[in-house]
């Protein structure tokens, strides 16, 4: 999958935000998340969830039976030395599918598509394998590199501000009044 990082990252928040809490039995105790690469992930009954992957800026990567994601470490609880968190294997794997299907649905033609201050620009007009084609609200159409629109849980979503955007784009000159 070529952006499996931020596919990866977006999964992390929108799991995050939808996390169950975990039972008051499995309060969180300090871990180290480096040592924790190669340990099994168990859900609050203590059956196995999938493997510690990797770590990096705050979030673990967990491979299941048949996905891989990234979770925040506050997902997780550390408890005699096995690491918790609040889902099923299969929990956890319909999230991610889910999570995916809104990010695969983010880059389909009539999706809005916001800047990074949340603002609304426009819809998607054409995707192709190298630009992103968008109807602005003034009808004007642009395209931007692919790499440059990410798609989220949320909807299709440029790396620059609104005001950015207007700054860049060229705006097409009004003809001059002429006189009869």
């Amino acid at each position: 999958m070529k952006h499996l990082p931020l596919f990866r990252l977006a999964c992390a928040f929108a799991l995050a935000s939808v996390a169950p809490a975990i039972p008051a039995w499995a309060q969180s105790a300090a871990f180290n998340p480096h040592e924790m690469i190669g340990k099994t992930v168990l859900d609050p009954t203590g059956k196995p969830v999938g493997q510690v992957s990797g770590e990096h800026d705050g979030l673990l990567f967990i491979k299941t039976d048949r996905l891989e994601t990234s979770l925040p470490l506050t997902s997780f609880t550390y408890q005699q030395k096995k690491l918790y968190i609040a889902y099923t294997q299969a929990e956890l794997n319909a999230e991610v599918e889910k999570t995916m299907a809104l990010i695969n649905g983010s880059f389909s033609v009539g999706a809005a598509v916001k800047a990074s201050d949340g603002a609304m620009i426009g819809k998607i007009a054409q995707v192709d394998a190298q630009y992103v084609a968008i109807t602005l609200a003034d009808g004007q159409i642009i395209r931007i590199p692919r790499g440059s629109v990410t798609g989220t849980a949320k909807g299709a979503v440029i790396g620059m501000t609104k005001a950015q955007l207007e700054a860049a784009i060229p705006h097409a000159q009004q003809p001059a009044a002429t006189s009869n």
